[in-house]
């Protein structure tokens, strides 16, 4: 989660990963991506063109709670 999808982003080439899945996390844009975590790996959008496997990726939002009474 969060910073946990930056770290597999960084590490989607690997072939040892069977499977990801990325919750409530996403890129930086590069205007912004050093200085918005500091020590975090901040992979470019490119990256995702090496993601070799499944993937679910889960965004949360204020809409999710509209169903739940």
């Amino acid at each position: 989660m969060s910073c946990g999808g930056l770290q597999t982003l960084d590490i989607c080439k690997d072939e040892r990963i069977r499977t990801m899945m990325i919750c409530n996390s996403g890129l930086f844009k590069e205007s912004n991506a050093r200085s918005a975590v500091p020590g975090m790996p901040m992979p470019p959008k490119e990256s995702l063109k090496d993601i070799h496997t499944p993937i679910i990726y889960i965004l949360g939002g204020p809409t999710d709670k509209k169903n739940i009474p």
